[in-house]
């Protein structure tokens, strides 16, 4: 599994800021198309539910605690 950098920065915000689709189009200037895209995927992952609120899935929760810490996330790249 490979998470996309917007993936990544979109479930980061969506973790830490709590935003909705409109904000993070806004604050991450990226397409609505590239958005609504990135959130299927990260769905379709279980990392997300269909309200765009964080799943409870082992894998989200430990990539979330690094996010939080400041590590570096580029082993999934």
């Amino acid at each position: 599994m490979a998470l996309t950098n917007n993936e990544i920065n979109i479930l980061k915000e969506i973790y830490l800021n709590k935003l909705t689709m409109v904000e993070l189009k806004d604050k991450l200037n990226l397409s609505v198309n590239t958005i609504k895209s990135s959130l299927k995927s990260l769905n379709d992952l279980n990392f997300i539910n269909d309200e765009y609120l964080i799943s409870n899935n082992l894998f989200c929760k430990i990539l979330l605690d690094m996010i939080k810490s400041g590590k570096s996330l580029l082993f999934l790249k």
